[in-house]
């Protein structure tokens, strides 16, 4: 059985996902690079030194420099993955944050995210909510309703909708 809301595409977000598969085909690649050349470097060395047996070099002799090299660069490629998820998950912190203070009531400034951040596109859309409700806060101020008649940002946040609201006299 299928479920309720089944993905139907696989790459829906091009910036992340994009971002992410390049990164993994590029490990994959240097990856390749640095254990073919392990691998090829003790015959390499070996044989300029004439140092080559019948039987050829031990399997540790033969393996250890590939081993080494991919312990090595395994450091790198987290802390440049690390920096790369950082992309979005500071901006989905950052919006989360924003959301809870929204909906807790608090004075809140606009939303914004670093230059090199991936959904600068949510950013924008959070900002309008949060101007959409000051808006209609301020009007309703204006209008002269008691403040337990008018619906706080914390309300219309919890509430989710505005037909979910139901105003006590």
């Amino acid at each position: 059985m299928k479920a309720k809301h089944a993905r139907r595409k696989l790459f829906v977000d091009p910036e992340v996902q994009g971002a992410l598969v390049t990164r993994c085909v590029i490990y994959w690649c240097v990856s390749l690079i640095v254990v073919f050349a392990a691998l090829l470097s003790p015959d390499f060395i070996f044989a300029t030194l004439g140092l080559v047996s019948p039987t050829g070099p031990s399997i540790w002799v033969r393996y250890a420099p590939a081993l080494i090299l991919s312990a090595a660069l395994t450091p790198v490629l987290v802390l440049d993955l690390l920096r790369c998820t950082n992309r979005f998950a500071g901006p989905m912190v950052r919006t989360r944050r924003f959301l809870r203070r929204l909906a807790n009531g608090e004075r809140i400034e606009p939303i914004e995210f670093r230059n090199d951040d991936f959904w600068k596109g949510y950013a924008d859309d959070l900002n309008a909510v949060l101007q959409r409700i000051e808006t209609l806060e301020r009007q309703a101020a204006a209008a002269g309703e008691p403040a337990d008649m008018r619906a706080s940002a914390a309300e219309v946040a919890r509430a989710g909708t505005d037909a979910d609201l139901v105003y006590s006299h």
